[in-house]
């Protein structure tokens, strides 16, 4: 993953755009700590397709997952 502060992102934006159409995640810091991750829309589309089949398969078996909820192994 490709890490990028607010600084270098105000003067570096063909970062984000190429990061992005790379299909990689960029990570955003702010005086060194992360703050968010830009995803790939097309990725971000996958995960929740990805996501929404596994709630199905939960509650298939009578589980349910909430958001932020990691389920018990």
């Amino acid at each position: 993953m490709t890490t990028i502060s607010t600084h270098q992102l105000k003067q570096h934006a063909g970062v984000l755009r190429r990061t992005m159409l790379d299909g990689k995640e960029l990570a955003i810091t702010f005086h060194s700590k992360l703050i968010g991750v830009l995803v790939p829309h097309d990725r971000l589309e996958q995960e929740r397709a990805e996501l929404q089949q596994l709630r199905k398969l939960a509650a298939e078996h009578g589980l349910t997952i909430q958001a932020g909820e990691v389920p018990a192994t």
